[in-house]
C-alpha cells in the first residue's frame, strides 16, 4: 500500500505542478494625464492707420476734419469741420510729392463761424510726402494773421485725391 500511495502522491504532485499558473511578464502602464488643449490665441486686431485730415490752431485749438480732400484740377486742399463752420483751403501750384513754401502762388486760409477776419498765412509751408493709390501724405505749418490766430499746421494722411 506504501508503494500505492506513493505513486498516488507522485501522480498528484505532477498533475499538481501541471496546473499551476506560469509566470509571464506583464507590462502596465501607467496612464498619462490628458493633455490640456491650450488656450486659443486671441487674433491680433490691426490697428487702422490715423487718416485723414487733423490741424492746430495757435499750438492749443486741435481740430480733426469732418471731410478733407485734395481737389486737383484746382491743385487745392479743402477741409471741414461741421459743414463750413471751420474750413481751411490750401492753394498749391501742384499736387506732387515735394516742399511748397506759402508765398504769392502756395496760400494757406482758414475760416472759422464767428470771426471777423480770415486767417491768411504770412510764411510756412506744404510738404507733401506721398501720393499713393488716390490718397496724399503731408503736413503744413504757417504762422499768419485773421481769425484769432497767429500759427496753424497739421497733417495730412490718406486724404482723398478726387
Amino acid at each position: 500500500m506504501k508503494a500505492k500511495n506513493l505513486m498516488m502522491i507522485a501522480s498528484c504532485l505532477l498533475a499538481l505542478s501541471s496546473c499551476t499558473k506560469k509566470s509571464s511578464s506583464t507590462t502596465t502602464t501607467t496612464p498619462t494625464t490628458p493633455v490640456t488643449p491650450a488656450t486659443p490665441v486671441t487674433p491680433i486686431t490691426p490697428v487702422a492707420p490715423v487718416t485723414g485730415f487733423t490741424w492746430i490752431g495757435n499750438t492749443t485749438d486741435t481740430v480733426k476734419a469732418d471731410s478733407a480732400y485734395y481737389d486737383a484740377p484746382y491743385k487745392t486742399i479743402k477741409a471741414f469741420k461741421n459743414g463750413t463752420t471751420r474750413f481751411i483751403e490750401i492753394n498749391l501750384t501742384a499736387g506732387t510729392v515735394g516742399i511748397y513754401a506759402v508765398s504769392s502762388s502756395n496760400a494757406i486760409s482758414y475760416i472759422k463761424s464767428g470771426e471777423t477776419t480770415t486767417y491768411v498765412a504770412a510764411a510756412g509751408s506744404v510738404t507733401i510726402d506721398s501720393v499713393v493709390s488716390g490718397k496724399m501724405y503731408g503736413s503744413f505749418t504757417s504762422t499768419g494773421t485773421g481769425a484769432s490766430l497767429t500759427s496753424l499746421s497739421g497733417t495730412f494722411k490718406a486724404m482723398e485725391v478726387r
